[in-house]
Order: C-alpha cells, then structure tokens, then sequence
C-alpha cells in the first residue's frame, strides 16, 4: 500500500448564546406576553446537532403570558393653572382665555403615585387633556363649578339609554349679568363611544415551561385570563367580574419537552473478504449500524455508514483462446494436394495470459507455468474447443454440401461422400481433380405463361447440380453441369423482373425477383 494522511471533519454542533433576560409584559394593562431570546453564536457544520428555528435575525425566543395590573401606572395631573384671557374687556379685565396644567405617567402604589415612569407604559386612550379654553367670569356673570363624572351607562348599549353629569351655581348673576347654563348636560349612550360591553378572553398558550435548570423533560403551559372591552381594548378584570360573567377555561395544562438524543452508532465491522480475487479493481468493505437513532434536537446520524479501499494488488492469470488458423481443406490425405475450397477443419489453441483485470487492459501472453494451478475454463465452459468443422467458400458458391467426386486417374464417379468419409476411407485420386454438388431442391411447379395467362401447356418442374472445377486448365476433363425436369400440373404464374440495389461507388447488386417476391437465380 502507498499510505497518504487524510482528515474526516469531526461534526461540530449549533452554538447559541444564553437566556437573554425576559422582556417586560407588552402590554401594560390585562394580559400580554414577556419575551427572551437567545442568538446564534456559531452554525452547526459536518453534521454537527441543528439549531432550532431561528428568525430572520437568527435568534429564537420563548415566550410567556402575563398580567398587567391595569393601576399599576396612572396619569396624574398637577392643578389648572389660571385662566390665561386672551380676549381681555379692558374695562371689567374679563372674557376668554386658556388653561394649562401638567400630565405625567407615573408607578401607582399602595402608598398612591411614586416615580415618574416613561408615558408609553399609560394607556394613552385615557390620557387626560393638558389645555383647554376657559372663560374669566366678568363680575355681574353667574359662576358655576367645575362638571362632575359622567354617570355610567346602563347595559346592553344603545341610543335610548342617556348619561349625564352637573355642576352647581357658585355665584348668581347680577341684573344685567349672563345667567347661569343649566346644571346638568345629557349624551346619549354609543356603543364603543362612551358605553362598552365587556367579555373575557384567554391568550394562546405559553411555551413548555419548566424547572429552572431543566433542558428537557415534563413542564407545563398555561395561559391568561383577559377582560376585553367591545372594542378590543383590555381592560381591567374587574369590570368583567363586575358583570359576574362564566370562567369556564383550563389555564394550565402538562406538556413534554423532547429530551436531544444523539444518534448512536456501532463499532465498524471487520474488513469484508476482497471482491475481486485479482486485479486492480478490488475493494474491501465495512460498515457499521444505527444503533439509537437521532431525537428531538440532537446529533443526526451521518451519512458515511461504509468505508472503502482497494485490495492488495496481485496480476490475474487465466487461460486464453488463440486465433483461429486458416482454414484446412483436405479431400485426400497427403502427398496429394488439398483442395481449395469445400469443407474442412480449423484449429487454435490456448494460452496462459496476464492482466490487471480492468476491462482496458489488454492481456498479455505468459510462460504456462504461471496457469498450472488454475483450472482450464473458458468463458465459463469446462470443455475446450480447439477443433471446430469450417468451410472454405468456392468461387460463385458459399454454401456447404455434399458433392460428387471426379477422379481423373479412374474416371469413376463416387456419389455421396463427404469430406469426413473420404478421409476416413482414405480415397486417393490425381491432382486437379473436379467434383460436383448434390442435386438442388426441385423448383417450384412454373407454367407456360403469356401476360399471366397459362397456355395450357402444362407446368415443369428443374433441378440441378453445379460443377465445382479446382484448376481451370483441367475444365474440358469434367462433365458438363447436370438438369432434370418432370412434369406437374399445380404450377403458377410468374412474372420476373431484374432488380438493382443503389450505387456504392461504381458497383451495385443485380438480382432477379420473382412476382411473389422471391429472390432466384
């Protein structure tokens, strides 16, 4: 083996920091949420344990309910200040003019307001006016007291229901002084104007809680109780409980938090047997098993569950088939010549060869002595064939057949006899001889036929046998080439026609077609 050192990147898991510290409640009267977070401090990479679902600025937050005591934060105002008379009657220093006073939100306590706390924590819907328009009485007008509280609408809402409120007379007018405004001024009750209804609400559930130090495990979720007024705005829960309306929700219920689980795996299995006897293409394997799988937010399993490498090298010896020699037509043992076409025999034989066994290398013959413990198959056949019957075409012929042998040192004729039997009877006959084939297949039945139409001559059937000449020069010493005919009569018509393939350069094919498609001679 040639030994080179390599790294497996070990998994490195999701990094966040710690809890951040919990928000304050969103809402600062009734029911809202508190919220921390923690952020992502480093990705998980190689398989390492995931992060849980972060946001868009890669954090992740738990998020609680809470309860906002509706008093807990107060406008307190500090008194009118005087009238401020912008239309001033010169003579009586009177007329109208302008009012202004401070508004602050501030922490209500037993003891009443303390500190001055930031406005957004009121509700600023309830925030009361910090000027207004007031008039300087002159000294012969009526004087009255400030408005009292409006009187609290009767429920269900609706305009036929009023509320009102009064002032009282501090001073009467003189004789010619601005009379008094009536004491007491009436609205009607609009729903979600200055009359509500009211009717409770829970929040969502929180996130799994549990104990302080715990990552997992059982905990518990709950959920809070809300007064919501009819146009969405929480309010305090006694104006809920002031209309004695049903509680019928749980508020809190168990939950699990899935404990993280790393997978688990096995031992690797020892190196597999190589897969290849020889060669370059062998491999060993081994693997290993799942044997706890991943839960909740930890460790996943790898994707590397077998590992690979190649086998000690050694070269592929087997045994090989040659080239087929030519092949051998021999009618007559020797001295006498073979013949140059017919049938015959064609040998190879076989080699031991080398490789590396990769389907582009090509083997090379070797001494046998390397193949003489392995065991002569080929190609998965047992059974060697180095021996096999060929046939060597004659001029204008490539068909095998039986044929008839001329003997010009006899002059007999010897039907029947192939190349197998001659050699086994070991004829002997002179040099150039010539022979014939065995009689063809009759023909088809042909009749006399003009345009298609049968003369009524009846129909004739023809075979035939070719003469097979070796030497050109002997040609006037072998018979002509032999036909037979014999009546029949359930001939047929035909017409033929020649036929011609396409040019291939400068030859092509010529053939003759009978009229039902069949190619003859």
């Amino acid at each position: 083996y040639i030994e080179e050192a390599c790294i497996i990147p070990c998994p490195s898991d999701c990094k966040l920091s710690e809890w951040s510290n919990w928000s304050r409640c969103s809402k600062s009267c009734g029911s809202g949420v508190k919220v921390r977070s923690k952020w992502l401090r480093e990705k998980p990479y190689n398989g390492g344990r995931p992060c849980p679902k972060l946001d868009h600025v890669n954090q992740v937050y738990e998020v609680v309910p809470c309860h906002s005591d509706c008093s807990q934060y107060i406008w307190v105002t500090e008194p009118w200040s005087i009238c401020k008379v912008t239309f001033v009657n010169m003579r009586e220093n009177c007329g109208e003019g302008v009012q202004t006073r401070k508004v602050r939100c501030m922490q209500n306590t037993a003891d009443g307001p303390s500190d001055h706390v930031e406005d957004y924590l009121c509700d600023p819907e309830e925030m009361p006016l910090g000027s207004r328009e007031c008039k300087l009485p002159c000294p012969e007008d009526c004087v009255i007291s400030q408005w009292g509280p409006w009187t609290r609408c009767t429920l269900p809402c609706n305009q036929s229901s009023f509320r009102q409120r009064s002032a009282d007379p501090i001073r009467q007018p003189a004789d010619e002084g601005r009379a008094c405004p009536d004491a007491v001024e009436k609205e009607p009750c609009n729903l979600n104007k200055n009359c509500f209804h009211y009717d409770y609400n829970v929040t969502d559930w929180s996130t799994c809680q549990l104990s302080e130090k715990a990552v997992c495990g059982n905990g518990i979720k709950t959920r809070m109780l809300d007064c919501v007024r009819s146009d969405g705005k929480s309010v305090d829960l006694k104006y809920c409980e002031e209309l004695g309306l049903e509680k019928n929700w749980q508020m809190n219920t168990s939950c699990v938090v899935e404990c993280p689980v790393n997978c688990q795996l096995s031992d690797w299995s020892p190196w597999s047997e190589c897969s290849q006897t020889c060669g370059l293409t062998g491999k060993m394997i081994r693997r290993r098993a799942v044997t706890q799988p991943f839960q909740g937010d930890g460790r996943p399993c790898p994707a590397l569950m077998e590992q690979s490498k190649p086998c000690p090298v050694k070269p592929c010896y087997r045994w090989q088939y040659g080239q087929w020699l030519p092949c051998q037509v021999q009618l007559f043992p020797p001295p006498f010549q073979d013949a140059q076409c017919g049938e015959g025999t064609r040998t190879r034989n076989i080699s031991c060869v080398v490789s590396d066994g990769s389907a582009d290398d090509f083997s090379k013959v070797v001494d046998e002595e390397f193949c003489t413990d392995i065991e002569p198959i080929i190609d998965g056949n047992k059974k060697m064939v180095l021996e096999e019957t060929c046939t060597q075409p004659c001029p204008g012929n490539n068909s095998k057949t039986e044929f008839i042998f001329w003997s010009f040192l006899t002059r007999t004729r010897v039907k029947g006899i192939t190349k197998q039997s001659v050699l086994k009877k070991r004829w002997v006959h002179g040099k150039g001889d010539c022979y014939l084939k065995d009689w063809s297949s009759w023909s088809l039945c042909q009749l006399t036929c003009v345009n298609g139409e049968d003369l009524g001559f009846g129909g004739i059937q023809v075979r035939s046998r070719a003469v097979i000449i070796q030497e050109l020069e002997n040609q006037h010493l072998c018979p002509e080439q032999l036909l037979e005919t014999k009546s029949c009569d359930d001939g047929q018509c035909y017409e033929y026609k020649w036929m011609a393939s396409a040019w291939k350069g400068s030859s092509r094919t010529v053939w003759c077609q009978r009229s039902d498609g069949v190619n003859v001679t």
